[in-house]
């Protein structure tokens, strides 16, 4: 790895202990272990692995991946910040897992979601509920129980 790619990752992983192997950098965030491929970085996005496994969005329950698409009306891939149409040199290998940790948490919570919406209760007492889980100003929630 030359020195341009070295001083990226010390500035990206500024206080994360990390090592460097070849073109990898291995460090720990969000309880992941990280192993990112830097191959054309940052002028390509770079491949990222969470845990051994490359990120995939389609590898979530199928049933919650579609109703996140629904409900946000876009398409996962498309919209990823590691889509080559997407990316630019601004973004960081912390952006993209940052954007996915953030796409595991609402599935999080739209299985818990499902798991409430047949419970037979008053409809505000089902809101009350989903309030404290899902705090969301903008009741996508309501969406989801349809």
């Amino acid at each position: 790895m030359d020195k341009l790619h070295k001083k990226k990752v010390a500035q990206v992983l500024k206080n994360i202990p990390y090592k460097i192997l070849g073109n990898c950098v291995y460090f720990c965030y969000y309880n992941y272990n990280v192993k990112v491929i830097l191959d054309g970085y940052p002028f390509k996005p770079p491949v990222v692995f969470l845990n051994n496994k490359c990120i995939s969005y389609y590898e979530s329950p199928y049933r919650l991946v579609k109703k996140y698409e629904h409900v946000h009306k876009l398409c996962l891939c498309c919209s990823s910040i590691s889509n080559m149409q997407n990316w630019n040199i601004n973004h960081t290998f912390i952006d993209i897992i940052e954007q996915y940790h953030s796409f595991i948490e609402t599935l999080k919570v739209f299985q818990k979601i499902y798991m409430i919406r047949n419970i037979k209760l008053p409809q505000e007492i089902i809101y009350c509920i989903l309030d404290f889980v899902y705090f969301d100003t903008t009741n996508t929630y309501k969406i989801l129980l349809k």
